[in-house]
């Protein structure tokens, strides 16, 4: 049974820090966080999303943490029906779970229109020189016809080469005028489409949701 309170609220901010405060001791050692960071990041990333997304009790599998009796009164005083509105009574913490919903949704929305701004600005100010590019794309890319999600667009204000992703596709969006030779510009392309390959774009979408 799920309980969603005040409490279990605080819990999953207080586990979400627990987990970051792991997460930079692990990193403080060099070692690991050359060999093995990404992956590190990846779990712990996705303890901390899964615990904020679900910030409830599970009745039966795990205990909260005891807490003082005058912040439990407090937290009473925070959940007690004590508003008329609408025929109804409400408490302090759902005009609160209320405010907090409507911001995680604006805040959602603006970062997924900005990605649309990205994606419109780079599609109108930009050329798609996806043909040139092609070939080396087929030979880096080790999931099978994975290119054909890619477009390659060089953009007169980018200043180092970048790629997102959007609905679906992925953009690799190139300075117009960075001069490269073949060596310089198959590195180039196998950094920006290793991010596509091992899911880095996800990943970052998750963490700017999280944040």
């Amino acid at each position: 049974m799920l309980d969603f309170r005040l409490a279990s609220v605080l819990m999953s901010v207080f586990t979400s820090a627990l987990f970051i405060f792991i997460l930079t001791l692990i990193f403080l050692k060099e070692s690991i966080l050359y060999k093995f960071g990404l992956s590190i990041l990846s779990v712990f990333c996705g303890l901390i999303f899964l615990r904020m997304l679900l910030p409830f009790e599970f009745t039966g599998i795990a205990v909260n943490i005891g807490i003082p009796t005058f912040l439990s009164r407090f937290f009473a005083y925070l959940q007690h029906p004590r508003f008329l509105l609408f025929g109804r009574l409400y408490s302090i913490w759902e005009f609160f779970v209320l405010i907090w919903s409507i911001v995680f949704l604006i805040q959602f929305l603006n970062y997924i229109h900005s990605i649309k701004k990205t994606y419109n600005f780079t599609l109108d100010f930009g050329v798609d020189v996806t043909d040139d590019y092609i070939t080396l794309v087929k030979q880096i890319c080790t999931k099978k016809r994975l290119y054909e999600k890619i477009s390659v667009i060089k953009l007169p204000t980018a200043s180092v080469p970048s790629v997102f992703r959007y609905r679906w596709h992925y953009y690799i969006v190139m300075p117009s005028d960075l001069e490269l030779d073949e060596e310089e510009t198959e590195l180039v392309f196998s950094h920006e489409l290793s991010h596509i390959i091992h899911h880095d774009l996800t990943l970052k979408f998750l963490i700017q949701i999280l944040c």
